[in-house]
């Protein structure tokens, strides 16, 4: 959940670095039109191992029953690389089942 102001991209691409795995981050900011696109970058990170991180998901409220079908699918033998951040200013749309 986001404070005014706050925002961990940085935070978290700064982790990938550190890392070794800023080539396998895949970051998605949400909003009108973009559910297939964050639908995509989750389904590829979930088969290769990458990192995916969805800003801003309270834009996205179309999108949000989606994300938790897709959060609720994810096999528990995906590649074990795989992460997902997800950031949201508080709302009512937000999958509690999520948090």
């Amino acid at each position: 959940m986001l404070s005014t102001g706050a925002d961990p991209g940085q935070e978290v691409q700064n982790l990938a670095n550190k890392m070794s795995m800023s080539s396998k981050l895949i970051i998605r900011s949400l909003g009108q039109g973009q559910g297939e696109s964050a639908c995509l970058a989750i389904q590829e990170g979930i088969e290769q191992g990458k990192w995916v991180f969805l800003q801003n998901c309270h834009l996205a409220s179309s999108f949000m029953p989606k994300l938790e079908q897709l959060f609720e699918s994810i096999p528990e033998n995906c590649n074990k690389d795989f992460r997902m951040w997800l950031t949201t200013a508080p709302s009512k749309v937000f999958p509690v089942t999520i948090l």
